[in-house]
């Protein structure tokens, strides 16, 4: 694999802890496709943006179909969403919509980006799990119903492709001080 340069998708790139995982990643040479919600999403310069808004089915797809296409060598599933309430109250909607956007969207990229990294035989998935795919506590039944969900998906998937030279990891950050905490948490 001499002179490659490495292309990787991150999801969730346009602000928090996804933009910061695309800048690194920039600095280090590597081409970076960085995704988010808004027509003219704020990415690290340098990477290229794909408008992609998760939580419609027809916009997924579509960006599905895209990276289908592509060369991915890395894959930073970062994109997530939360929404905190008590467990007899929780919407079957939103409840459907985290894990959507936090599980099935992971799901989707993974399957997709898999058949070029594997004929390869080179690639890396990181998801982007957290503290509450490993602990819970209460308000957080959606959330952390889709983040242990992430993290089962990934150890499944590791053993899978893990001979095929694909390192397939899930990371749960404790509480970071990003956009999405403050909106979930309030400030602090």
């Amino acid at each position: 694999m001499e002179n490659i340069k490495y292309r990787a998708v991150v999801t969730g790139a346009t602000r928090g802890i996804g933009y910061a995982i695309a800048e690194r990643l920039l600095q280090d040479g590597l081409e970076v496709i960085a995704t988010g919600t808004k027509k003219n999403g704020k990415h690290p310069s340098g990477s290229s943006y794909y408008q992609v808004d998760f939580c419609d089915e027809n916009s997924t797809n579509k960006f599905i179909n895209y990276l289908k296409k592509q060369k991915i060598n890395i894959v930073v599933n970062n994109a997530g969403i939360n929404k905190i309430g008590e467990f007899s109250s929780i919407n079957i909607d939103d409840f459907d919509r985290i894990l959507h956007v936090n599980l099935r969207v992971p799901f989707q990229i993974c399957q997709a980006v898999i058949p070029y990294m594997e004929n390869e035989g080179w690639g890396r998935i990181v998801n982007l799990s957290s503290v509450f795919g490993t602990i819970s506590k209460e308000y957080r039944a959606s959330y952390s119903s889709s983040k242990f969900g992430l993290d089962g998906m990934t150890v499944a998937l590791a053993a899978e492709v893990s001979e095929k030279g694909i390192l397939a990891n899930s990371v749960g950050p404790g509480f970071i001080d990003t956009d999405m905490t403050r909106e979930v948490l309030g400030e602090s």
